[in-house]
């Protein structure tokens, strides 16, 4: 069986979700952890870089090659790796900053250098759980069976056939 690259989407045959906002999400936090200094970070500053790319290349060799099981697994040590590391260095600088032992402009800096890891580890998170947004895992019409608005429960089948909220297209 051939698969075609789709390097659009940067999957594997038809459909699937974009990879490489997450992989360039997880490259960019290491790379901003190289810029945190050495008291605030979890072991050498390089080695989440070196790490993530490591994890990155296993994962996409795994995908490559078809093994679903293993790249799961190896995105969810990826995510852990990244979790771990910005949630120590967050836990680093709180206590740095209840001890106050350290200049203002050097807490803002690792602050915000911490601040946006966390937010592109989030990010990541998101984006792997997301599964591409509602349109893709309900393609098709998607009918809530939980939650109606009052155009959906008119007894006129054109104005429930088709109808959301939203802007129409």
């Amino acid at each position: 069986m051939v698969r075609a690259r789709s390097w659009q989407t940067g999957t594997l045959g038809t459909g699937g979700v974009p990879r490489w906002p997450g992989m360039v999400a997880a490259l960019v936090v290491g790379a901003l952890y190289l810029f945190i200094a050495d008291r605030y970070a979890v072991g050498p500053p390089w080695l989440v870089l070196v790490a993530a790319a490591i994890l990155l290349v296993a994962l996409t060799l795994a995908r490559v090659r078809g093994y679903h099981g293993r790249t799961h697994l190896r995105a969810r040590a990826l995510h852990a790796l990244l979790t771990l590391v910005v949630a120590g260095s967050a836990a680093l600088l709180v206590r740095r900053l209840a001890q106050g032992e350290t200049q203002a402009l050097a807490l803002l800096r690792e602050a915000a250098l911490i601040w946006g890891a966390t937010i592109l580890t989030c990010a990541f998170w998101y984006g792997s759980v997301d599964g591409g947004g509602p349109a893709r895992r309900h393609p098709g019409r998607h009918a809530s069976v939980d939650f109606a608005f009052p155009q959906q429960q008119q007894a006129e089948a054109a104005l429930v056939e088709g109808w959301s909220p939203g802007p129409r297209r």
